[in-house]
């Protein structure tokens, strides 16, 4: 079934977007300029295909649809537990054209990670619960399962009101002895894993 503009309005007036004229901004394009230009940024460093594409905490999809625009994404795990009215659906008729390479998990993106192996993972983009316990814990359970040389990325670094997540994102940084690559206007950050698990 397809859900016109107004219905599709209606039903998300509780499911906010975050990308698509975001509600506190709603005539501002950075939420999506400063995605594809995380996307853009990651094919310069590697440019190679068939990459595996994680997302922790989906919403309603926007970043994935991003995500799955690239050729060289050609696996996209959607992990949320999609406990908000119509949100699985908007997300699944969001990206129905993707159908063949998105896999949605219903679950706690603390518990998922035993879905996936070590070193499986190209991009994994961590944009769920935007606590510090939460993120910390994202870090530290997801870390294993990108590959040598993927990329760990995440939205709201930064961000006034979710410190949690810088500061996260800092001890993690420190700990492991990496760094932030780089950060974006829609406050993304991207961290190049050089920490070999083999």
């Amino acid at each position: 079934m397809e859900i016109g503009f107004s219905t599709f309005m209606n039903i998300t007036k509780d499911l906010r977007s975050t990308r698509f004229f975001p509600h506190w901004k709603i005539n501002c394009g950075k939420q999506v300029t400063g995605f594809i230009q995380l996307m853009q940024h990651i094919y310069k460093l590697n440019s190679s295909n068939n990459r595996v594409y994680v997302e922790l905490g989906c919403n309603l999809g926007e970043s994935a649809l991003m995500a799955g625009s690239f050729d060289f994404i050609s696996e996209i795990y959607c992990v949320d537990l999609f406990d908000r009215k119509d949100q699985l659906s908007i997300c699944q008729q969001r990206l129905s054209h993707l159908r063949k390479k998105v896999t949605f998990l219903q679950n706690y993106s603390n518990k998922a990670h035993v879905f996936f192996d070590d070193n499986s993972i190209d991009v994994l983009y961590i944009d769920a619960d935007h606590t510090y316990e939460y993120v910390k814990d994202d870090l530290e359970y997801w870390y294993p399962k990108v590959k040598d040389g993927g990329f760990i990325c995440g939205h709201d670094y930064n961000h006034k009101n979710f410190p949690g997540v810088t500061k996260s994102v800092h001890e993690f940084v420190e700990l492991n002895a990496v760094k932030i690559n780089k950060s974006f206007c829609d406050r993304s950050f991207l961290i190049i894993n050089t920490k070999d698990f083999a």
